[in-house]
């Protein structure tokens, strides 16, 4: 991916993890919120 992309990349977020939530990203204001949905047992 560093090459590809010409940066530095850490590490990448897939699918399972996405899936646990609500993101949303603005990158003008460079905010990032994140809502996790409760996984509740019965």
């Amino acid at each position: 991916m560093n090459d590809a992309l010409g940066v530095s990349v850490d590490g990448m977020l897939g699918c399972a993890f996405f899936e646990q939530g609500i993101f949303h990203f603005n990158l003008k204001k460079r905010q990032l919120g994140i809502y996790f949905h409760k996984n509740e047992k019965p």
